[in-house]
């Protein structure tokens, strides 16, 4: 079902869109993503494509209009984190934490929801606190990764060199 919405949503049909919002089918599934969102990587990453696809992609202003003022995403993204810091210990996260990150930074991206979260101050306090710092840490410098040890690259390629030959009988054959 969440896989047929995607799919209508991703058409960018007016009529689609519409039809996904008036008839709470758009609501119900994104109400699954936060109930049982956390524990199910597959949901999320399906509700991650397809809120990214629309915030970012096809850019409705009647859908991302209905997800900031009568969804209210942005909101349950704020509860959904603050739930995710009492429940999990240490650096344990849900199976959907990368996922709202990824929706978060979408929804700061879009141009419409980004006049709109410029007035909120609990998600732009969420920006500054959470999100860039997560940002941060998924960025990898090119300068900071390590230099290349010809020596030891060399054996890594001498190790596949042999692991090749012993097994090529099954592939001439």
């Amino acid at each position: 079902m969440v896989r047929l919405v995607r799919f209508f949503a991703s058409t960018g049909y007016k009529r689609a869109l519409s039809s996904l919002i008036e008839s709470k089918l758009l609501s119900k599934v994104l109400d699954l993503f936060f109930v049982s969102g956390p524990y199910n990587s597959i949901l999320s990453c399906e509700i991650e494509e397809l809120l990214i696809n629309q915030l970012l992609e096809v850019q409705d202003e009647e859908l991302v209009g209905y997800l900031l003022r009568r969804y209210h995403l942005h909101k349950k993204i704020l509860t959904a984190i603050e739930k995710e810091k009492r429940v999990c210990e240490g650096n344990e996260r849900w199976a959907s934490h990368g996922s709202m990150m990824q929706i978060a930074n979408a929804l700061n991206v879009n141009k419409r929801s980004k006049v709109f979260l410029r007035k909120n101050e609990p998600w732009q306090q969420f920006t500054k606190q959470t999100l860039r710092p997560f940002n941060q840490s998924s960025q990898v410098d090119d300068l900071s990764l390590p230099k290349r040890d010809p020596k030891l690259m060399q054996e890594i390629a001498d190790l596949w060199s042999q692991r090749w030959d012993q097994f090529s009988f099954m592939i001439s054959s």
